[in-house]
């Protein structure tokens, strides 16, 4: 399943319900503090939350403020526009399939200040299932059904007849994520304890509506968000070899290449050669090494780069390589469809540089691994080269998304812009690009 469409509701400056339309290459721009970030962070959330990776499991599927995005408490999130708005809500809508769009509400914890999952609800062709946070320890419905965690259906909210299912769960919080909390719906109905049984009308609706619907659940195999800060580590010297773990400004990196090179060695090659061949078209390096300083893994190595003429440790070259090299081997090396969010990956880097950039995620999105990027940008060269792209047929405008932020006084405006087969903008507002034109007539001496 394809997303169409990602959505805020009522988060910081963005009040109301604003709508991101989403395509394998998505530029965000905009003023600087007009949400862009901010967008990010919740795409996040919520791509985690419908995520079966392992490593999104627990409360963790709901932080707000995992590096590289720091959101800060449930009141530094919800829109200030509404003083007495006290939730706000992040969402999907869908392209093809039988779900049309899963959004989640989002509330203050009881006696804290974080942010809390309440309900999660799923839209179909033919119905929907809103899944709502109870209170947890019921002791009504534990006695009435012996389980430690009890569920009802709302009878007033729920419509068998239009397939409109409304859940009460009284648990201390969801099930890991969506998958978690439906695997529990249907452990109870189809498992062998015994535990959950069908007691009214709405209930045997309820999980004869599940039963058929599994299948469509299956389909929300959701690439795996992966983020990058917009300034990365910086380089050093000589690396000593550490524990690898993914971080998103990129220190795992180094390490990352000793290890490829050392036991994974077509890989490598194969890593190596691309490398090469992005710093060869940006005009960044023409090669890059590893200098290894001993046999054992446990040895100190070091970055070699050879820009133009002798080599050169990594270090002693333009801060553009070092920055952009953790994006790169993400990328490049990642082997299922992943789904990148990047702010600014543009830093350090020059005109051809970032020109180039773009022309590697138009590649990626379409001929090779069909990644999708979600770019935070201040870069017209990146945009520019782009719509280049499509001139050249190499990706089609329908893949393309430009997301402009536009300060409103106290809030933000989103306007989506496409491109057609010419790469001209569609629905691009007056004061998209307004300041460049008066920088140009003022150039050229015109007086508004």
């Amino acid at each position: 399943m394809k997303i169409k469409k990602f959505f805020v509701e009522d988060v910081r400056c963005l009040a109301g319900r604003q709508e991101f339309e989403i395509k394998p290459l998505t530029f965000l721009v905009g003023e600087n503090s007009t949400g862009k970030t901010t967008a990010l962070g919740c795409f996040q959330v919520l791509a985690s939350l419908l995520n079966y990776s392992p490593r999104y499991t627990g409360d963790s599927t709901l932080d707000f403020n995992i590096d590289p995005y720091f959101m800060g408490s449930f009141n530094d999130i919800v829109t200030r526009k509404n003083p007495k708005c006290k939730k706000f809500k992040l969402g999907f809508a869908f392209e093809d399939g039988e779900i049309q769009e899963i959004a989640i509400t989002i509330a203050e914890r009881d006696r804290s200040a974080e942010p809390v999952l309440k309900c999660i609800s799923v839209e179909f062709k033919n119905g929907a299932l809103y899944i709502t946070q109870g209170n947890s320890g019921n002791t009504t419905l534990e006695k009435k059904k012996p389980f430690a965690i009890a569920i009802d259906t709302d009878t007033e909210k729920t419509d068998i007849d239009k397939n409109i299912f409304h859940i009460v769960l009284h648990y201390g919080g969801f099930l890991g994520n969506l998958f978690g909390t439906l695997g529990f719906l249907f452990f109870l109905h189809f498992g062998e304890t015994g535990e959950w049984s069908i007691e009214t009308r709405e209930e045997k609706s309820l999980f004869d509506f599940l039963r058929n619907k599994r299948k469509d659940f299956r389909h929300l195999d959701f690439p795996e968000p992966f983020s990058f800060a917009p300034v990365r580590s910086r380089p050093k010297r000589t690396y000593n070899p550490t524990r690898e773990f993914e971080d998103p400004e990129g220190s795992d990196i180094p390490m990352f290449f000793m290890r490829m090179k050392i036991s994974e060695s077509e890989q490598w090659k194969a890593l190596h050669e691309r490398l090469n061949k992005f710093g060869q078209s940006s005009g960044l390096f023409e090669r890059i090494e590893i200098k290894r300083h001993g046999r054992s893994m446990s040895d100190p190595f070091q970055i070699q780069v050879k820009v133009r003429g002798p080599w050169s440790n990594i270090i002693d070259v333009g801060y553009g390589v070092s920055q952009i090299l953790p994006i790169l081997v993400r990328i490049l090396e990642h082997q299922q469809p992943g789904f990148f969010l990047l702010q600014q990956p543009e830093v350090h880097l020059h005109p051809r540089g970032q020109a180039e950039l773009a022309s590697l995620f138009a590649n990626l999105t379409d001929q090779q691994k069909k990644h999708s990027f979600i770019i935070e940008t201040h870069s017209d060269y990146m945009i520019d080269r782009a719509r280049i792209e499509i001139q050249k047929g190499n990706i089609s405008p329908e893949d393309v998304s430009l997301i402009y932020m536009e300060s409103k006084g106290s809030s933000v405006k989103v306007h989506n812009i496409g491109f057609d087969g010419n790469a001209n903008l569609i629905d691009a507002p007056k004061s998209y690009g307004e300041f460049f034109l008066k920088e140009t007539n003022n150039l050229l001496g015109f007086v508004d």
